[in-house]
């Protein structure tokens, strides 16, 4: 945080996290939030004290370590801002939407609660994004909201749950910005977005057996009755073979297409090989870095 007097002048949040990438093992921090007082956004001052955050934190680091943060394609300022301090686009990615009017339970489905279920999950995250990059866990079995289902013992679903609420203040485009006038006020809409109050569960650690992906979508479902809202969200690189983009999705997915954002990378002490391999890798994208 920076002050002066009693004035908050910018304040920023990372994240850190141990990251793997095939045989790469490094500590990446997340810039989760960035904001400067609105006097002097787009200043000169916020880029000098940004380049000395930077500095600061690569003399408190050491060995391989990344800085990223993902940015909004169209948020031309803060990208140009971010560019500056050495951070390059590596990867893009695509938001998506599931929703159901009228969501029911699977009574197949269950929480991961015992230890040694929670390690195999995550042994099994491990093994299906073993080929992505970024890849972290961290967040996995917060609140003991892993939910999957089984059968013959065998997980074929799974996925982390992340109860969130946003206030939505614009959307891209002239259909962002109708939806943002009519949804609260047309019936059987407004259960699926409400910009003022959208409360819907987020996302992550995917996972399903080959051809499985109709029991993920019951899986989704089922967390929406369990949570008692009617819409989530989750992320995706566009280049993700496990791309969930042709399911049934549901209408909330019209909403938010085309929408998503640019991962930038800055590397530090990280040879062209490894950047590279970074580079040319899908990234696996954690919910909780989004909400």
């Amino acid at each position: 945080m920076l002050k002066q007097d009693r004035e908050i002048l910018a304040t920023v949040l990372a994240n850190l996290y141990p990251v793997t990438c095939d045989e790469l093992k490094a500590e990446a921090f997340y810039f989760r939030y960035f904001a400067s007082s609105p006097q002097y956004r787009g200043n000169v001052f916020v880029a000098r004290t940004s380049t000395l955050v930077i500095d600061w934190m690569k003399k408190n680091s050491s060995g391989k370590t990344l800085f990223y943060a993902y940015l909004e394609k169209k948020n031309f300022q803060s990208s140009k801002l971010v560019a500056s301090l050495g951070f390059e686009v590596i990867r893009n990615t695509s938001t998506y939407g599931f929703s159901r009017f009228f969501p029911k339970k699977d009574t197949r489905v269950q929480k991961v609660l015992q230890a040694g279920e929670k390690e195999s999950v995550i042994d099994l995250l491990r093994d299906f994004y073993r080929h992505h990059s970024m890849v972290n866990f961290s967040s996995i079995h917060n609140n003991d909201n892993y939910f999957v289902i089984r059968e013959h013992g065998e997980i074929v679903a799974g996925v982390q749950a992340v109860k969130s609420r946003w206030i939505v203040q614009q959307m891209e485009g002239w259909s962002g910005q109708l939806i943002m006038k009519a949804a609260p006020h047309i019936p059987f809409i407004n259960r699926l977005f409400n910009p003022s109050d959208f409360n819907f569960v987020g996302f992550e650690g995917i996972y399903f057996k080959a051809g499985r992906e109709k029991d993920l979508m019951r899986l989704f479902e089922h967390i929406l009755a369990e949570f008692q809202v009617n819409a989530g969200l989750f992320w995706q690189d566009v280049a993700c073979p496990y791309n969930l983009k042709n399911e049934a999705l549901g209408l909330i997915n019209k909403f938010v297409e085309g929408t998503g954002s640019s991962l930038m990378v800055h590397f530090n002490e990280t040879g062209d090989q490894e950047k590279e391999l970074i580079k040319s890798l899908p990234v696996y994208i954690s919910c909780f870095d989004f909400v």
